[in-house]
């Protein structure tokens, strides 16, 4: 029976990652932790891990990768294949990612060097092993070339030079990546993974799907959501004025 893994990259604890493991857990998976305790050397760790992983597994496995601390598994591993053979069968997309919901779509196309008018999220895709493996080594190998690219102006600089590679989940058919200030179930949501990112408020959705957290874990968790949100703003502010100066 063909493998499917659930992989994450996360050099420490924290944010809402037990709970992803947990909701892993719940739904037949084993969640997969790369990187726990390694130094975080920027971004493109998150590619050079998982290349590293690939070249451990057979070349037909399923490889779904989600972010470490702001995503829950919603629906059963099973499902989660079925989903994935049914967009693939026919077609030859390497990759299918989520789709990023950030409203200022000229500024992200300019920002993410996109040509097309779509942008596509990092923090979630799934794909045959071989498949991502090639993409990863032209990201990696791009990212050798200019160190400041992030992991996801990376893909979509690839989505935008080889666009028939990759499937965009445009119709959240396995991704929801969203931002919004609280979490609400639609009855016609069919999604297997909720990505609630840049750190956005999970809280919502832990009550609305039955997890236990205390307290003293809201307390915990709201002292990081901002610093970190705020930390990545900056991040992104330097790199455009890096872009605005080399034009």
């Amino acid at each position: 029976m063909q493998n499917i893994h659930i992989i994450t990259v996360a050099t420490k604890p924290g944010g809402y990652l037990k709970w992803l493991e947990e909701s892993c857990i719940r739904n037949g998976a084993k969640l997969i932790i790369l990187g726990m305790g390694e130094k975080w050397k920027g971004y493109i760790t998150k590619y050079m891990l998982m290349n590293n992983f690939l070249k451990t597994i057979p070349d037909d496995d399923i490889v779904c990768f989600v972010d470490a601390y702001d995503v829950l598994m919603i629906q059963h591993i099973d499902k989660l294949k079925a989903k994935f053979l049914k967009n693939t069968e026919k077609s030859n997309y390497k990759m299918i990612c989520a789709l990023d919901s950030n409203p200022y779509l000229e500024l992200q196309n300019w920002y993410y060097e996109s040509k097309s008018n779509i942008i596509i999220n990092s923090g979630t895709y799934i794909g045959y092993s071989k498949n991502i493996q090639h993409i990863m080594n032209w990201m990696i190998n791009e990212s050798n070339i200019n160190n400041n690219l992030d992991d996801q102006r990376l893909l979509n600089m690839y989505y935008s030079l080889f666009p028939n590679d990759i499937y965009v989940d445009n119709k959240k058919n396995i991704f929801l990546c969203e931002c919004t200030l609280i979490h609400e179930k639609k009855e016609k949501d069919d999604y297997v993974f909720l990505h609630r990112f840049a750190n956005v408020d999970m809280i919502s959705a832990l009550v609305l799907y039955n997890y236990n957290i205390s307290i003293d874990e809201i307390i915990e968790l709201k002292k990081i959501e901002i610093p970190y949100y705020v930390n990545k703003v900056i991040g992104h502010i330097k790199t455009a004025v890096n872009k605005v100066l080399k034009i």
